[in-house]
């Protein structure tokens, strides 16, 4: 019985080797960093994003909602639920798919509406497999994204009812004297996290007034209220909002405003789910008031490839903000002043507002 027993379990897996091996790449729809990766760790697994094919062209219905002057709740209204059931409607057979193979991560795979996307975590022979699929258009390396390079300047002087040299270069204080402060808005942070603590953006910390959940989004490290992993999130915040309530030293372009935010250049952070999240954070798609107005980013992706392609995963969670009136704003870089130097993915200048 025992023979019987071993010979069976050696047959099953001569049979599954034979049938991993028949199985021919299309490298076409790999990325080249992908490729790369699985030639040199046959044997590990990978974290993959896996964009479907019938993905809705968000930058062509957006041109539709301003042509037709649609207010910010149609707006959004249809972008979520056009996205959902998109995704609903194809998703299945794969998540299928990937639930009944071997190897395969199951507690890292992830659907995402807000590109027709799935991330998971899998073998290479199960990259090969998703490769020969029709549903499916192209698999990217998903990696950890990485701060814009700085340098830490000297501490700004602080005054009693003064503000920052830099909001003077900005001509803010026109702006706030027009009556643009942030007051009553929502900013969003896709950073290092930020300190709801800290004294310059304490009192603007959406959570102190609305669910948890709300407020900050956090999948890859599994948090559930607002902290921080470097000290980057929280100075941009600053920037944002920042004024202390003791000196009235305003920070911040939009101190009326407060903030949301979610730590996806921490580790394991999750940008396109960050994006999604952010055109609903409340799970309604009726509502609209929990929704940021703007999205501040200071990352760039290292190797993404083809970024202004239709396709390419990171220009639809981009369109699919812009269309939900959410304007996608990303730091320059400090690399300029010269060509080709603002990084990616945020190198593409689809339309004079899509991204800043």
């Amino acid at each position: 019985m025992r023979k019987f027993t071993i010979g069976l379990a050696l047959c099953i897996l001569a049979f599954v080797s034979t049938l991993q091996a028949q199985v021919i790449r299309q490298t076409e729809k790999l990325s080249n960093r992908l490729v790369n990766e699985l030639a040199e760790h046959p044997q590990s697994q990978h974290k993959v994003l896996i964009l479907l094919k019938d993905h809705i062209d968000m930058a062509a219905i957006d041109e539709v909602f301003y042509q037709k002057q649609l207010s910010l709740y149609e707006r959004t209204y249809t972008v979520i639920t056009t996205l959902k059931a998109r995704a609903a409607a194809t998703q299945p057979p794969i998540l299928a798919m990937l639930a009944s193979s071997g190897g395969v991560n199951q507690m890292a795979t992830r659907g995402y509406w807000i590109t027709n996307l799935i991330g998971a975590e899998v073998p290479t022979y199960i990259v090969d497999v998703l490769s020969m699929r029709e549903d499916i258009e192209s698999i990217d390396l998903d990696v950890e994204v990485m701060l814009e390079p700085f340098q830490k300047g000297r501490p700004g002087t602080r005054s009693v009812g003064g503000h920052e040299i830099g909001l003077e270069a900005i001509n803010a204080p026109f702006m706030w004297g027009l009556g643009y402060t942030g007051n009553g808005k929502i900013v969003m942070s896709i950073d290092t996290g930020g300190d709801p603590t800290h004294p310059a953006i304490d009192n603007q910390y959406h959570g102190n007034y609305f669910p948890a959940a709300q407020c900050w989004f956090d999948p890859g490290g599994g948090t559930t209220v607002a902290n921080e992993c470097d000290t980057h999130g929280t100075h941009t915040i600053g920037t944002m909002v920042g004024l202390d309530a003791t000196t009235h030293d305003t920070i911040g372009v939009a101190f009326g405003a407060t903030w949301i935010g979610s730590p996806g250049i921490c580790g394991a952070g999750d940008r396109i789910g960050a994006f999604q999240w952010s055109i609903d954070p409340d799970s309604n798609p009726n509502t609209i008031e929990d929704m940021p107005v703007s999205i501040n980013n200071s990352w760039y992706d290292p190797d993404v490839t083809d970024e202004c392609s239709a396709s390419n995963a990171y220009k639809l969670a981009l369109d699919a903000c812009e269309a939900a009136g959410i304007a996608v704003v990303f730091s320059a870089g400090n690399a300029g002043p010269n060509a080709n130097t603002i990084t990616m993915p945020k190198n593409i200048s689809t339309t004079l507002v899509n991204v800043f």
